[in-house]
Formats: C-alpha cells, sequence, structure tokens
C-alpha cells in the first residue's frame, strides 16, 4: 500500500509541482520507447481522494525528527488549512520563528480558535485534524515554539478576509493547492522578515499596519501606513484607481519600504506591460518604492519602565578611567627615604595618579548622542543657519544648500543650549552600514536623510549619570634621623654606627593608609518630554523589485532583456557616498539577499532562472560604508546544473557510485533541467570560516538539491570546490558551529515533499564531517566534475587530496570515503597485479605478455583456467620424448614452475586461487564490500580465497558463528560432522569436538595476533562485525 501511495504521490507532485520533486528524476527517459496512449478519463471521487490523501500524509509525516513547529489546533491539518507558511529564524537551534496564514472559522474573532497566547503544546501532530469549510475568513499568525520544552508563543494573531490574489493555491471553492516554492509574479499578503540591529526581532505587515517583536514577543515598533498609501492612491492615481501592495519590508532601523502598483481607472496591467511603463508616471498604471518611518521619542512623565525612552552619550574613556585609577587599590607603595611626610601631590604625581591626572592620559570623550534602544539605530546632530538662509524654510536650506554643515550632537554641545536655538537640532540615522543612507531623489546625488524634530521642541535639561568609586592605599616611607651613642637604647630603630664618628644614624620607619572617593563621569542622558513624533515619508517610481537584508535599507534588483531569450539579471546597492552595480548575472532576476555573518563581510545572493550569483570581496569600511573591492572572482555564478546532485552515497544512491566506476566517457552524470532549481530565500544560506578561518563556505539548503557546500576561497576550477552534503530536503539551514549546521526539513527520500509540506517539517543537527557527509559530498563531487573523476580512476593521489582538503573533510571521518576510493582505484590496480603475478608464475617472456594475452587472463574464471593458460604458454617445457598424455603433461608442467617458485602445493594453488580472486573486480561499491569482506575471513583464517567461501560467510548471521566457520577448516570431517549433526552423536563426543573446535580457534587467534602487529581483541571483533556488516548490511 505504501508504494502505491508513493506513486500516487508523484502524479500529484508532476500535476502541482513540475517534475522537479519527482522520484523518477534519474529515470533515462530519452532511450525509453513507449507507445502513444490515450486514457480513459474518470472522474475520482473527492471524498476517496480526500482519504487517500489523509493516509498517505499520516505516514509522510510519522518520520524521524522533531516538530519544528507547533500549529494552533484550530488550524490544522497542516498544510490542508494552511494558505501560506514562512520561517524566520530558529535560535540557538531550539526556538523556532515563524508566521503562516489559515483558514479560520468565521466566528472566529481572535482567530486563536480558544487557544491561549502562550503555553504548552499538548498535541503536536500538526497533520491531524478537521478540515475547515471556511471560504472567507483567514487569521494571520506570528509565534515562536520551542522544539524541546513545547512552549509556543503568540506575537501577532489578527482575522481578516481571505483574498485569493494574496493566498495562492486558493480556488473558487476556497480550497487551498500547493504552494509555489516562491514565484516572483504571485501577489502575496504574508510579508513578514527577520529584522533589528542584531537580528533579533521579527516583522510583520497587514491590513496597513506594520509591527516589529522582539524575541519574547513584544511588542517594539509599529507603524500604520495606510492613512499614506490613501493619499498616495488618490495624488498618483486618482479617482477610483486600485492599489495593489506586491512587497513590504524593514531595514534593521525599522524603515518600513512598500512595493505598490497603482491603476487608474480603466487601467489593466497584463503580459504586454513592460518595465518602463510601470515606472513612468504619465502611465495609467504605475509602480513605485514608499518608505517610511514613524515613532515617538517623548517621554511620558513618570514613565514605567516600557514608556522609557531618551538618548544617551557614553564617556567612551570611563572604562579606561576607572582602571587606571583603581590600579593603586589596596596596594602598598614604598617611596624609600624622605626628609619628611610627603604631601598628596607627591603621592599622585610617583604612585597613585588622581583621576585628574589620569584625564590628561585618557581625556573624556563623548559619542554622539544615540537613542538608549540598541534596536533603533538614532543619533542627535545639530546645525546652525546663518542669516540669509532663514527666509527659506527649514528643510529646504537644510537639503540643498548646507547638507553637510552639521555636526553630532555631544554634551554641553552647543554650550548655549537655550531653548530659543532648540530648532537647530535635528535627528538623523547612524553613518554605519547602510543606515544612514536613504536615497531621495538619484543615485547618485550624495545624500543622505536628516529628521528635523518639530519646532519649538525643547529638551530637557542633560542628566549626567556618574559612578562613585572608593580606593584605599598604603603608603611607606624611611626619614633618617642622627643620634648619639648614648640615646637610643629603649627606642625601637633601625641603628647603624658611622666609622667617621661618634654619631649614629637611624631610620624611622613611616606609613599612612589612604581613602580617596571620586566621581567618574559614565554617560550624560537626554529627554524630550510629552509625544514628540518624528515623522518622514518618500515615494519613487521605479519597476526594481526591493529586497530585505539582516543589514540596514534595501537591495534594488531587477531583469534586462527579458523579451529575448537570454534575460539577465542586475542588483543595485546604494550607499551614501557610493553605488555599487553588479554585473550582469544570467537568466531572470527571482530575488536577492544580503546577509552580514558575524565577524565577516557583507554577502550578496543574487537567485535567477539560470542560477546563483554570489558577491564577496567588500574589504573595504570606510566612513560607516563598504567598498567592493573588485579582485578576481568577487563575483561568481553558479548555474542551476552545478547545483543540482543526484542521490549520493547513504541516501540509496548506491547506483551512482557503479556510474562512476563504469563510466567510459566524459559526460557528467547527473545532467538535469536547467530551468529547474531551488528558488533560495534568507533562511537557506549559512556562510561560516572553517579549516583555521582559511575558507569562506557557503552552505545552501534546499529542498529539490538538499545541502550543497560551495568553498569561497579557492579559484574557480579547483578539485572539490562543491558538493551536495546530503540530498535530504531542507527549507532552512541554520548554524551551529564549525561541524554541524541545524536544518528545517524531512530527513526521508521514501516521499516527495515540496514547499506544501514546510508546516510538518522535522528540526535535524546536520553533521558536516561524519563518514555520510564525507561520503555524499565526495561521490556528487565526482559525479558532477567528469575532469576530476577522470584523474581519480587513472591514480591521481594529489587531485584526490586535493578534493579532500576543499572539500573539508580532510580530517573528517573518511572510513567510507577510503572504501569507496579503494573500489575506484584499488580495483584497477589489484587487476594489474594478479596480471603481473601470473606473468611470475609462469615465467613468462616479455615478447610474449601482448595485450591479447592480457585480455585473455581478464576473462578467465578459475584455477584450472589459469593452469591450462600456462601449460599453454609453456610450450617449452612440454616433454615430447616420452609417450605422456596431454593431462600427465600439463601436470609435469605445473610440477616445475611449482619447483621453480619455491612453492609447495598447498601454496601453489593458494596464489592461484588469489590471482582470480583479484581478477574478478566487482562493478558495484556492495559487490567490493564484500570481496574485500572475503579476503579479511581467508587472512584471518589463515585459508587459501576458494571459489565457494561467499556462499559460506554469507550463512553466518552472527560473530561467534564466523569464528566457529575459521576453526572447522583445521578439524577433521568427522568432528565437523558431529558438531552439525550432533542428534546422531554422543553427548561426549559433542562435548570433545566443541572442545576441540575451542581450542583450534585459539590458536587460530594467537597465530594472527603475532603475525599483524597491533592486533587486539576489539580489532579482531570489529573486522568480524565488518564482515557481516559486508553481507547482511541491507536486511
Amino acid at each position: 500500500m505504501k508504494k502505491w501511495l508513493l506513486v500516487l504521490s508523484c502524479l500529484f507532485c508532476f500535476c502541482l509541482a513540475g517534475c522537479k520533486n519527482s522520484i523518477l528524476l534519474n529515470a533515462d527517459l530519452d532511450k525509453a520507447t513507449v507507445e502513444a496512449y490515450v486514457p480513459v478519463m474518470e472522474t475520482v471521487p473527492s471524498d476517496s481522494l480526500v482519504q487517500i490523501e489523509n493516509k498517505f500524509s499520516e505516514e509522510k509525516y510519522q518520520i524521524s525528527g522533531r516538530d519544528a513547529f507547533y500549529i494552533l489546533p484550530e488550524h490544522r491539518p497542516a498544510p490542508e488549512n494552511i494558505l501560506d507558511f514562512k520561517v524566520l529564524d530558529l535560535i540557538d537551534g531550539t526556538i523556532s520563528v515563524y508566521a503562516y496564514q489559515a483558514k479560520c472559522s468565521d466566528s472566529d474573532t481572535t482567530g486563536l480558535g480558544g487557544a491561549a497566547k502562550s503555553g504548552i503544546a499538548v498535541d503536536t501532530d500538526n497533520s491531524k485534524g478537521e478540515l475547515s469549510s471556511s471560504k472567507s475568513k483567514m487569521v494571520t499568525i506570528l509565534m515562536s515554539y520551542n522544539i524541546k520544552t513545547r512552549e509556543y508563543c503568540v506575537f501577532f494573531h489578527k482575522v481578516s478576509d481571505i483574498e485569493k490574489t494574496a493566498a495562492p493555491g486558493m480556488d473558487e471553492n476556497g480550497i487551498s493547492g500547493s504552494l509555489s516554492s516562491g514565484k516572483k509574479d504571485e501577489t502575496g499578503s504574508l510579508f513578514v522578515q527577520k529584522t533589528g540591529k542584531n537580528g533579533n526581532a521579527y516583522f510583520i505587515y497587514l491590513d496597513g499596519i506594520g509591527s516589529v517583536y522582539d524575541q519574547t514577543g513584544r511588542l517594539i515598533y509599529t507603524k500604520d501606513i495606510n492613512s499614506q498609501l490613501n493619499y498616495n492612491n488618490w495624488l498618483y492615481g486618482g479617482e477610483d484607481a486600485v492599489i495593489t501592495i506586491n512587497n513590504v519590508l524593514v531595514d534593521r532601523s525599522y524603515f518600513m519600504y512598500v512595493t505598490l502598483n497603482i491603476e487608474k481607472k480603466d487601467a489593466e496591467i497584463n503580459e504586454d506591460t513592460s518595465e518602463e511603463d510601470l515606472s513612468t508616471e504619465e502611465n495609467n498604471v504605475v509602480q513605485m518604492v514608499f518608505s517610511c518611518f514613524d515613532m515617538n521619542i517623548g517621554e511620558p512623565e513618570n514613565p514605567t519602565e516600557e514608556e522609557k525612552s531618551y538618548f544617551v552619550s557614553n564617556n567612551q574613556t570611563y572604562e579606561k578611567q576607572k582602571e587606571e585609577w583603581l590600579k593603586a587599590d589596596q596596594q602598598t607603595f614604598d617611596m624609600g627615604i624622605l626628609e619628611k611626610q610627603p604631601s598628596m601631590q607627591v603621592f599622585h604625581d610617583f604612585v597613585a595618579p588622581s583621576l585628574s591626572q589620569i584625564k590628561t592620559t585618557y581625556p573624556t570623550t563623548y559619542e554622539t548622542y544615540h537613542y538608549f534602544d540598541p534596536m533603533f539605530d538614532l543619533k542627535l546632530y545639530y546645525y546652525e543657519p546663518t542669516i540669509w538662509s532663514f527666509p527659506f524654510p527649514l528643510q529646504y536650506y537644510y537639503d540643498y544648500m548646507h547638507r553637510n554643515n552639521y555636526a553630532s550632537m555631544v554634551p554641553c554641545t552647543p554650550s548655549n543650549m537655550t531653548a530659543k536655538e532648540i530648532h537647530k537640532f535635528s535627528l538623523t540615522w547612524s553613518y554605519r552600514v547602510y543606515s544612514g543612507y536613504i536615497p531621495v531623489t538619484s543615485p547618485d546625488d550624495g545624500k543622505g536623510k536628516v529628521y528635523f524634530l518639530p519646532n519649538r521642541i525643547e529638551p530637557n535639561p542633560q542628566q549626567l549619570i556618574q559612578e562613585t568609586l572608593t580606593r584605599n592605599y598604603t603608603i611607606t616611607w624611611k626619614e633618617e634621623q642622627i643620634q648619639t651613642s648614648e640615646t637610643g637604647e629603649n627606642q625601637e630603630t633601625q641603628a647603624e654606627t658611622s666609622e667617621e664618628s661618634s654619631e649614629s644614624v637611624t631610620y624611622v620607619e613611616k606609613s599612612i593608609e589612604i581613602k580617596e572617593t571620586e566621581f567618574f563621569d559614565i554617560r550624560y542622558e537626554l529627554r524630550f518630554s510629552g509625544d514628540v513624533m518624528l515623522q518622514w515619508s518618500e515615494e519613487r517610481y521605479t519597476s526594481n523589485m526591493i529586497a530585505p537584508s539582516p543589514g540596514s535599507g534595501v537591495l534594488y534588483y531587477y531583469s534586462k532583456d527579458t523579451e529575448t531569450d537570454n534575460p539577465v539579471s542586475c542588483l543595485l546597492w546604494e550607499q551614501n557616498r557610493f553605488s555599487y552595480y553588479t554585473k550582469e548575472f544570467p537568466g531572470a532576476a527571482q530575488n536577492v539577499c544580503l546577509f552580514f555573518p558575524k565577524q565577516m563581510e557583507p554577502i550578496i545572493t543574487v537567485m535567477t532562472s539560470k542560477g546563483l550569483g554570489i558577491i564577496q570581496g567588500f574589504s573595504t569600511y570606510f566612513n560607516g560604508f563598504w567598498q567592493v573591492s573588485m579582485k578576481e572572482g568577487t563575483e561568481i555564478f553558479l548555474s542551476n546544473y552545478s547545483l543540482d546532485y543526484g542521490l549520493t552515497l547513504g541516501d540509496n544512491g548506491i547506483d551512482k557510485l557503479n556510474e562512476i566506476k563504469i563510466s567510459n566517457n566524459d559526460e557528467p552524470l547527473s545532467v538535469p533541467n536547467d530551468g529547474n532549481a531551488d528558488l533560495y530565500g534568507s533562511t537557506s544560506f549559512v556562510f561560516q570560516w572553517e579549516a583555521g578561518n582559511q575558507n569562506l563556505i557557503a552552505y545552501m539548503g534546499g529542498i529539490g538539491s538538499g545541502l550543497i557546500r560551495y568553498n569561497l576561497s579557492v579559484p574557480a576550477g579547483s578539485s572539490g570546490i562543491s558538493g551536495q552534503v546530503s540530498s535530504y530536503p531542507y527549507y532552512s539551514i541554520f548554524p551551529k558551529d564549525e561541524n554541524s549546521l541545524y536544518g528545517i526539513g524531512f530527513q526521508s527520500l521514501d516521499y516527495a515533499y515540496d514547499q506544501r509540506d514546510l508546516p510538518c517539517a522535522k528540526v535535524y543537527e546536520i553533521p558536516l564531517t561524519d563518514a555520510k557527509a564525507a561520503s555524499n559530498l565526495t561521490v556528487s563531487t565526482l559525479s558532477k566534475d567528469t575532469s576530476l573523476r577522470t584523474a581519480v580512476l587513472n591514480g591521481s593521489d594529489s587531485k584526490w587530496n586535493e578534493m579532500l582538503t576543499n572539500l573539508g573533510i580532510k580530517n573528517a571521518d573518511l572510513s567510507q570515503v577510503t572504501l569507496y576510493y579503494d573500489f575506484l582505484v584499488e580495483g584497477s590496480k589489484r587487476k594489474q597485479n594478479a596480471v603481473l603475478e601470473f606473468y611470475e608464475l609462469g615465467e613468462i617472456q616479455a615478447y610474449k605478455r601482448t595485450e591479447e594475452l592480457k585480455t585473455q587472463i581478464l576473462s578467465l574464471l578459475d584455477i584450472y583456467s589459469l593452469e591450462n593458460l600456462l601449460y599453454q604458454l609453456r610450450d617449452d617445457l612440454h616433454d615430447t620424448n616420452n609417450d605422456l598424455t596431454e593431462t600427465s603433461m600439463k601436470t609435469a608442467v605445473i610440477e616445475i614452475l611449482k619447483e621453480r617458485a619455491n612453492l609447495t602445493s598447498k601454496e601453489w594453488t593458494k596464489k592461484l586461487y588469489q590471482i582470480i580472486f583479484d581478477l574478478k573486480v566487482p562493478n558495484t561499491l556492495s559487490e567490493y564490500k564484500k570481496q574485500d569482506a572475503i579476503r579479511t575471513f581467508a587472512d584471518m583464517a589463515g585459508i587459501p580465497i576458494e571459489t565457494n567461501l561467499e556462499s559460506k560467510i554469507r550463512d553466518c548471521q552472527t560473530e561467534e558463528e564466523l569464528e566457529k566457520k575459521m576453526a572447522e577448516y583445521y578439524l577433521d570431517s568427522k568432528t565437523v560432522e558431529i558438531l552439525h549433526k550432533n542428534d546422531t552423536a554422543t553427548k561426549e563426543e559433542l562435548e570433545d569436538a566443541i572442545l576441540l573446535r575451542q581450542k583450534t580457534l585459539a590458536v587460530l587467534k594467537e597465530e594472527y595476533v603475532k603475525a599483524n602487529k597491533g592486533m587486539t581483541e576489539s580489532l579482531w571483533k570489529k573486522q568480524l562485525s565488518s564482515i557481516l556488516a559486508a553481507f547482511h548490511e541491507e536486511e
């Protein structure tokens, strides 16, 4: 039944998602002959389909792994009730943060279906539940779930009307179908992303309101843009215009960017609408990017902890000043011999500097006033207009005349901070990466955006925050005192007698305990009372698409030459004084992501219809902005083919090894459709340094191509530059450490999974250097790289080692990889050595060692054929003088060869068996493992490799049975018969036979240990285990 369900699933997969995820991907359809067939069209009852699909889903999701998500019970079953689903984060591999939209009851006003906003999940089977009959209502949820403790927390929930344009997969009956894995031409209503200065906040937009939550679910920012949207619709569209929102995102400072289409009355967008049409104001249909920001920076009179709002300026040398001053604490300083007690000034000058003295070395410096909450990267600035500028509006003056004439607002500047001059203060974004620049009119005008505080707003007096510190130290010294010889007998002094005088000199020890208290300036705080609203918005006509990033700002990307067969994608990254355009990548643009990995330079990924572009090398950080270093290799492009791998070792991919082994051509072993590839998103990548920070590695997780590793630090064309770690489908990956990642997906290849299955996905820890990962990387690399495969098959150890190094598995678990290498290379070497051994046994002369003879030797199947060929080749040894039969003559020739080789009959037979065994090079890895196990067994037992040895080993099911089989080779036939037919033997005979077998085994093991240095009991057991595994691993 399971197999039929799998076939049915594949048929659904073909219909709904194309052939990308088909389990028949590796079938050679070009060579198949199929007769034309017109199927009989019959209607399958919908209730039967539901029953079959539900049964299939029960098996499909009941696999290993912890549930990555918790779907509220009323929103199940997933995926049937789910309209859209997006993964945002996996905190420490434990807490998943995600958002989804689901159909809900028309009477449910909260959308929670009676569930609490937070609690402990009891039933976590997301695939079970009652299918919703609602066709008009849906709920949008943003929440977190602890996969270990099952604690969940709903951050956001809201019920709204189902919009078919905003819910892909809905038909006219309100039934959800398969969700696409990110089609760029679809309009969705679930706008969510990870954001924040440190990537620790989450944004969601719905019905004109954008909200940002922290990792605990606390609302930290909200912005309602409905009025701005209505205004833009009226201003640019006119009466009865229709506005359509295509995308909404925020930067790390919570600037909101909205891509929207405005259709004037009687206008429409169709396939003939060009990008130029969308970016021209005069047309009936325009596209624009609207950006805005809104924030109250004021503070109420008696604020609660959540209502606090102020700006801070830290003393940047505070810690150093404190450190230097406290160095004297609890110390004793000896000042030597002094005439009298020194003053405090002397103490400070020579042993314990005062705070004022320390400040001369480490002067107090203050940073620009910035908002206290690091979630908001805001800073205070000021400037002073000239008299002639007052006729102009303040904003006009600043934007167009003296743009750069502003200074950082630090404590005590300007000195005359009076209410009359408060209008001089303005608020701007930090000039760090991205933040500090929002384009105003054109990419090359070099303007940042400054936000003026409302007129007549007066800040409260600055508040100095100090820390009081105390230090205690001791000063010691000696004072000289001259005395006559008669004095000082009863005084406690140290005396020295002068040889030149009758007077004695004494030194009196003195000390003083000093306690000092100082006030250290930590920071200044500046507040605005009441409501002080900071608002700004801007519109730009553009046909470009926008993409968010963990940093601040927004990326613009677009396609060119879309009317041709070879469209290209371009990316524009605008900064304050610099703009960076990528080279044109092949294919139409689909998605762009900007990453700021920890302790690394920025990395941009550009997804196109033809593949993936990766941009790195932003090595210069100037005045808060990244500049690209246009070195070779800064921009690379990976085609869809290079990112598409077949099944690999450990994932039912043994046939791939066989293809590599028997391949005689230079064609790639996997040739997928270049137009089908995973559409990677912001949670599809992990960038990290490995090999002691020498190699920058990109990991890419996809549901079609599994987990891929790409080494960005080695030149293009290097061996092992990329490979597949795992072929399991992963929707999202997250960093853990250098040796492993976290993945959200399904570690099963028994079923076909697509984007629709995401709500039921599991969480896994993915090893990057274990035996399975190393095997996958090796096999996938050789299957993709034809030149490397050829070099390895020809025995190039240097290419093999270069591949292992670049794949990062040089020090990994190479047990399977080594076996695989032996399979590829050693088999050929053994075959050649067997031929040479034959030549030596027969003393075959060089002129006879032809290719024809070599081919003949390679075709031999048993030792009798070997001896017959030796007899034919050594006709010079035939005794024609005596009347001998051919059989007798053959025996005589073989005896001569034995004698010349100095071999006994037993040794000769063993040699011939070994030659035959080595000539039989296996064509599959499974056969190779068995052959290796046979050789190991024979070596441990000290016997020749017999033709029936394989069947004898296969009959053994345990290590004990293997050992018994080894010992029985040395027992007489009667004893063996007693052991196996013990019903005919007496009890004493059976006991004696068993004892004899045990003693024989003990001697056998003792001899083997002597012959093999370093052999131990545990290694003996390990070899027995590997023999069994070779024959019974499938079982």
